[in-house]
């Protein structure tokens, strides 16, 4: 490595430090809250993303009747998703 590249990387270790040593340094409260607003965050977009999901896919499933032995395949893979509404 030459030295230009050496001197980046050793910045960018340094950056990488102070930025670890702010985040250990904060109060547990605030990395307890941040987490929780994190995963608060993640479960929503989860739930959206099923909300949208599951009734496109529903959907397309009852669309595919045209082929036989697909159709019936599908049609009892929806009857059982329509069981558990």
């Amino acid at each position: 490595m030459s030295e230009e590249q050496n001197v980046k990387l050793a910045e960018v270790l340094e950056k990488l430090e102070q930025v670890t040593r702010r985040s250990v340094q904060q109060p547990l409260w605030v990395r307890l809250g941040q987490n929780f607003l994190t995963g608060m965050a993640t479960s929503l977009g989860a739930l959206i993303l099923i909300v949208l999901v599951v009734p496109l896919g529903m959907y397309i499933l009852r669309q595919i009747n045209w082929v036989p032995l697909l159709g019936e395949f599908f049609d009892r893979i929806v009857e059982h998703m329509e069981a558990f509404k």
